[in-house]
């Protein structure tokens, strides 16, 4: 008896210490899926810039959420609106499909910034906006079933555009298993 044990903790040592696989080889690490930042947050010479357009028409759009700020400091007050395609119903209610297109604009008087503007699968798109010192940033979180990212748009007064930089993006095999937005 006391023989067997023996020989079961070396053949489990033995095991634990160098592993096994078919071929004998270690397991190779899984890759990460989370790829590094594209540059650093607030990095006005990387990125990719957004430049005003002329109004965009949103008439048949669906609003979800909106703010007003005066981010250019031109004494006229902005809107930033969160849109969607899916129409409400009777009750006000958004009827949500599978997917959908979703739009991020921001309002001026005379033109308009899109920041946004793509068909959204099993998720949503989610914004803050903020100052750090004098700077005006907006960011998007958009968690779906397959990925996670943060976009942050950071508005660059001398070239009155937008510079967009992705600090955060988790795709692959991705799971989301809960997401608490959405209320």
């Amino acid at each position: 008896m006391k023989k067997s044990v023996l020989i079961m903790m070396i053949m489990v040592l033995t095991l634990v210490t160098f592993g096994c696989t078919a071929t004998g080889e270690p397991l190779d690490e899984p890759d990460d899926p989370i790829e590094e930042p594209v540059d650093e947050p607030g990095d006005a010479t990387e990125g990719v810039i957004i430049e005003p357009t002329d109004k965009v028409d949103v008439a048949n759009l669906t609003i979800l959420d909106e703010f007003e700020f005066d981010f250019d400091q031109d004494d006229e007050v902005e809107k930033i609106a969160l849109l969607t395609a899916a129409q409400k119903d009777s009750n006000g209610e958004v009827m949500w499909d599978d997917g959908q297109d979703w739009m991020l604009i921001i309002q001026d008087t005379d033109k308009d910034y899109v920041l946004v503007n793509e068909y959204v699968q099993l998720g949503r798109i989610d914004f803050n906006v903020f100052t750090v010192d004098e700077d005006f940033y907006i960011s998007t979180l958009s968690p779906r079933t397959a990925s996670l990212t943060l976009n942050l748009y950071k508005y660059d007064k001398e070239n009155d555009s937008f510079i967009m930089t992705t600090p955060y993006n988790a795709s692959g095999n991705v799971n989301m298993m809960k997401s608490s937005g959405g209320y």
